[in-house]
């Protein structure tokens, strides 16, 4: 009877998986923003009760389950995907979410406390979402993801550019969810940045790139980076390089959605010519031409508000 709950629950997770990926394709930062927990939780405790159904109405099996421990143990196998849920999914996000830790330096919260905090500018200039000014563009009130073109098309909002998150219209609202969705991961990456020996007012620079990481990539890339801007000082990189190549290592080769991108995009392309589409030379450099890209609005920004010299 487990045995079957328990096969049942893993097709769940699988099943879960399959459809998120069918969603996301080869959009990593999708998985992200788009693909909830509560799909791998739902999936697997649907496919347990699923498997204690087929158990329960099998020929080979005499023996039926009670109500009382049917719904008993589905109760169970939704307890234990939970926590599956939580240990697979790294367990202290709950705890990362709490703006209020107070390791978190003034300066950093500053950055990204209001929409018009100069970090958010940032992010915005680097999305498109708004000019040098700080002047809304376009792209603010909608428009479609570039690595969703060919495939299930997903419509960004907010300054953030909030993959679909948002109701379609909602500029308010959506950018009220980009400024929670910057503020959500301060808590860890100063934690990760403290691991480092890096003080993240001192590195105030390098820190906006990782919450910028945070918000286009998944959540492994921004955990990457302060290790990575740490080793590339270690070996006499200036600051620029540092971030520079830092951003780019982060992904470890698996920036799909810009390599889509990239394969797609005209101007990318040109700037590609000569190298062998997806070899490790073109994709560091299809990574690099995109990051140091939004390296650069973001520096702009933070001259332009005196964060930096």
């Amino acid at each position: 009877m487990l045995l079957s709950a328990l096969k049942g629950g893993f097709l769940g997770v699988i099943g879960a998986y399959v459809i998120g990926s069918s969603n996301c394709g080869i959009d990593a930062s999708c998985y992200q923003k788009n693909l909830l927990p509560s799909g791998w939780e739902f999936g697997g405790f649907m496919g347990s009760v699923l498997g204690l159904v087929l158990y329960k109405t099998s020929k080979h099996h005499k023996r039926s389950l009670s109500p009382a421990k049917f719904y008993f143990i589905s109760l169970a196998l939704f307890g234990y995907f939970i926590v599956i849920n939580e240990i697979a999914f790294g367990g202290k996000e709950a705890e990362d979410n709490l703006s209020s830790f107070d390791g978190i330096p003034t300066s950093v919260k500053d950055l990204f406390a209001e929409v018009e905090s100069p970090g958010n500018l940032g992010i915005a200039l680097a999305e498109g979402t708004k000019d040098e000014q700080g002047q809304d563009t376009a792209l603010i009130r909608g428009h479609i993801d570039p690595a969703t073109l060919g495939r299930r098309r997903v419509i960004n909002q907010g300054f953030c550019s909030d993959f679909g998150k948002s109701t379609l219209g909602d500029i308010d609202g959506a950018n009220r969810g980009c400024l929670q969705r910057m503020k959500s991961r301060l808590p860890r990456l100063t934690r990760l940045f403290l691991q480092q020996g890096l003080n993240p007012h001192e590195h105030i620079e390098a820190y906006w790139n990782s919450v910028d990481l945070w918000n286009q990539g998944s959540p492994y890339v921004s955990d990457n980076f302060p290790q990575m801007y740490k080793d590339s000082l270690k070996v006499g990189k200036s600051n620029d390089e540092a971030i520079r190549k830092a951003r780019v290592d982060s992904f470890e080769l698996k920036a799909n959605g810009l390599y889509y991108i990239c394969r797609n995009s005209q101007p990318f392309i040109s700037k590609l010519g000569g190298l062998k589409v997806n070899s490790r030379k073109w994709k560091e450099k299809c990574a690099d031409l995109d990051q140091n890209r939004r390296r650069i609005s973001g520096q702009s920004v933070l001259r332009r508000h005196r964060v930096i010299n």
